[in-house]
């Protein structure tokens, strides 16, 4: 009788271990996932304000959009993004910075290739270069 409960108990032993598993964080559906760094984007500079506003009709919006508009007051103060493969990628405090000094320029366009590696939720650009 101890053999047989002996071999019960050294059953339900390897049986735990079988089951045992490793917990991990669930993944949700909706996060996009890392973007390897370097990563390079072409794509239009919008600030934030302006891309929230018009996000229904982004498309035909960027078509209006001006470095004038970009370089409002309000608009600075909302941050930037890069808006590319039709979503919204969202740059740091000191990319935005950037992206000022980059409009200033004269022969600067709102179409760029960026840069850049990921910073958190937000992108850090390493170089801006114009697109026509």
């Amino acid at each position: 009788m101890k053999k047989v409960l002996f071999v019960l108990m050294a059953l339900c032993f390897m049986s735990s271990l079988a089951f045992a598993q490793e917990a991990t964080e669930p993944v949700a559906a909706n996060v996009a996932a890392p973007i390897p760094d370097p990563i390079g984007l072409d794509g239009y500079i919008i600030d934030n304000a302006s891309m929230r506003a018009n996000r229904d009709n982004l498309d035909k919006f960027l078509k209006t959009y001006t470095k004038e508009v970009a370089l409002a007051t309000e608009n600075v103060n909302s941050g930037y993004s890069i808006f590319a493969n039709n979503q919204g990628y969202p740059l740091d405090k000191e990319s935005c910075a950037k992206v000022v000094e980059f409009l200033k320029n004269p022969d600067s366009k709102l179409q760029v290739r960026v840069s850049a590696k990921q910073a958190g939720d937000a992108l850090s650009v390493s170089s801006f270069i114009s697109q026509e």
